[in-house]
Formats: structure tokens, sequence, C-alpha cells
């Protein structure tokens, strides 16, 4: 699409050496790991007869690419994932595959394909790139283009249903799984007061132990039950915005921070938060 873009974006009264790429969530991720590649290793601004990189500028919204196994996969991980699908669309070469209808590719695949580390497209040293907090002096805070970088406050509404059916101990098991640590995941939940809000929603596992107890207050001030269901309402709103709230943190607001740093000398940082 890049290419074609450079090549006929002049008969639209465009101009290919003045390129603006947007994205948005996954779309600006993708775009972020277009920073970091190899092909991008270009001088933006060089000769007019060089070829230079395929775009000159780009705005990331609510999205940057961070290094972690759950956004970047290693080789053997696609390897193995790009079998299964595969399989699943009963298709044994690559010919075949490409005559996939997309939309049943994209019902085997999902709507999100995760970069791969494979040694070819990203950089060699894009992990240290896309990390300013370990970064030696030497390695430059700046990326080739210039950069607009931001996120929004409430990213995670799009989670806000499923997240009231959430309890604490799925939630903390889920950190646990994804930290690698039992310790660091537990200071995650107290840093967002998951545990103290699930110890105000009686009907969330952490409280099981606690219920029975609003129970007998709601009995002994006369209250109908409806009241303490109200109670156990509030509760879980209460619990499903600190899941919520960590969510946001942790898909946007973290790797776009992470991102404007390591191109503090190139991007613009747009931030709503007063």
């Amino acid at each position: 699409a890049f290419q074609w873009i450079r090549k006929y974006i002049s008969g639209f009264g465009g101009d290919p050496r003045k390129v603006t790429l947007f994205g948005s969530s996954w779309g600006a991720a993708d775009i972020h790991a277009h920073l970091l590649s190899n092909a991008n290793l270009e001088d933006v601004w060089g000769p007019p007869d060089s070829p230079g990189p395929l775009f000159h500028r780009a705005i990331l919204q609510s999205g940057a690419l961070v290094p972690s196994s759950s956004v970047v996969q290693d080789v053997n991980t696609a390897g193995l994932l790009f079998s299964r699908v595969m399989s699943t669309l009963r298709v044994s070469t690559i010919e075949q595959l490409r005559n996939v209808p997309a939309a049943k590719l994209v019902s085997a695949t999902g709507e999100r394909v995760r970069p791969v580390d494979d040694g070819v497209f990203l950089r060699q040293d894009w992990r240290t790139l896309a990390l300013p907090y370990s970064t030696a002096p030497d390695v430059p805070t700046a990326w080739r283009q210039d950069v607009i970088i931001g996120d929004v406050a409430c990213e995670s509404v799009l989670w806000a249903a499923p997240a009231k059916l959430w309890a604490a101990d799925a939630v903390s098991r889920r950190a646990r799984a994804v930290v690698q640590s039992v310790r660091r995941a537990d200071a995650l939940m107290r840093a967002y007061d998951i545990v103290e809000a699930a110890i105000n929603s009686p009907t969330r596992e952490l409280t099981s132990l606690h219920s029975s107890a609003l129970d007998d207050e709601d009995d002994e001030d006369g209250r109908s039950s409806s009241s303490g269901a109200s109670g156990s309402d509030e509760g879980e709103d209460e619990l499903a915005e600190r899941v919520m709230e960590l969510m946001n943190d942790v898909a946007f607001a973290w790797p776009v921070d992470v991102a404007a740093r390591c191109a503090a000398d190139s991007a613009f940082l747009y931030d709503e938060q007063p």
C-alpha cells in the first residue's frame, strides 16, 4: 500500500515526499513497527534521487509497539500459530492461503495480526529503541520522522460491559500469568485498589466471606433485599472501574508514554489530562 501511494499519489495532487501516516490503536502500533523497521533506515530528507522511506511523518493515536511477547511474537510462536491457521483453513501451501477469501481469513486469525521479530522486518536493535529505560547514553532519542503521539482518558470503555463480569480473583490470576511474578502482580492489584474494590463487592470471589456479614447487617438495620442488591451493584461498578483503569494504563497509556520517551527529540506528545 505504501509503495502504491508513493507511485501514484502525485496523480491525486499529492507529494510523494510528504506522506503522513495516521493510525489508531493497533493501527498506531503498526505504524510504530514501521518506524522501527529496517526499511525505515533510509534518510527521510535525502537527495531527490534517493528512494528514502515510504512515509515522512506519522500520527500515532492510542497505541504503540512494546517489546513484549504478548505484542511481538518470536519466530517459533508465530510458526506454531501459523500452522494452526493453515490447518483450520484446510490449506497446505502459501498459494492456497493467498486464495482464501478475506472474510474467512479474518475469522480464522482474528482482526489483529501481531508483528513477528523474524530478524528481517524489524531492526536488530528495535527493542533497545523501544525501551527508553534501558537505552545507553549513545542511543538516539529521535526517529527519522516527526511524530505526533497521544492517547485519551477512557480507552478501556470498549470493555465496560465484560469488565462488570470479571471477578477480582480472575483479574489477579491473569496479572500473575502476564507479569510472571506473584509479588509484582499483587503489588499491581494493590496499586489500583482492585482488592479494596472487591471487598465492597460481595458478589466477587475474593469477598465471599464478607457477603454473609453484609447480609446480617442488612437484617439488623431492617433494610430490604433490594437495598442490599443496590450496594452490591455499586461495589461491582467500583471494581469494574478499577479494572478498566488498569487495562487503560497497560494497553494504551503506558505504551504511548514509553514510545514518546523513546522519541523525545522528534515527537510531540498530546495529552488531554490537565
